[in-house]
């Protein structure tokens, strides 16, 4: 008796282990491979759609990049500098604050050259806001690069202000002889 027990034991024990290898088998060859083609298909949607994104919003990029090289090829008299320099003194004007600006020399990167601004300003709370709203409300390319606040409240009602501005002009280096 104990050998026909022991034999189904053994049959059994090795229809159980035929099922474990045949299960790992199948996940090796069929399960693991079809889940890693499910996340590859996944992430190529998700590409699809950030790629269909990006084409749709295609045609409102183009509007706005066509609005900057209209505001880049007006024409500036006599140059950028001065009128930059000029705007910048109404900006101030309608902020109601007097103002001394320094300058560095420009700066040529690619096809858009840079003028930077230094500025100094002793002005209140109220016109230290005034000044920040015609900053942002200018109708040129303003870029503040460092805005530094020192507060003099305990002599006099007073801020203390040195600002520093870019702006761009769209000047295409000229091609060297011979280069292509």
């Amino acid at each position: 008796m104990t050998d026909k027990r022991t034999k189904i034991l053994v049959i059994l024990t090795v229809a159980v282990a035929g099922a474990f290898v045949l299960d790992k088998a199948l996940g090796a060859l069929w399960l693991e491979p079809q889940r890693k083609l499910n996340q590859d298909i996944l992430k190529t949607k998700q590409e699809i759609d950030r790629s269909n994104e990006a084409l749709r919003r295609e045609p409102e990029v183009q509007r706005d990049w066509t609005k900057i090289k209209d505001r880049l090829n007006q024409p500036r008299q006599p140059d950028v500098h001065t009128h930059f320099l000029a705007h910048l003194g109404e900006v101030f004007d309608k902020a109601g604050v007097t103002f001394d600006v320094s300058e560095a020399q420009a700066q040529q990167q690619g096809d858009f050259k840079e003028y930077v601004y230094d500025t100094k300003f002793k002005l209140t709370w109220s016109q230290f806001v005034d000044l920040l709203v015609e900053l942002h409300n200018s109708r040129e390319f303003l870029k503040p690069l460092r805005l530094t606040i020192g507060s003099q409240y305990e002599k006099e009602e007073r801020l203390d202000l040195e600002l520093k501005l870019s702006t761009i002009e769209y000047s295409p280096s000229t091609a060297k002889p011979g280069a292509k």
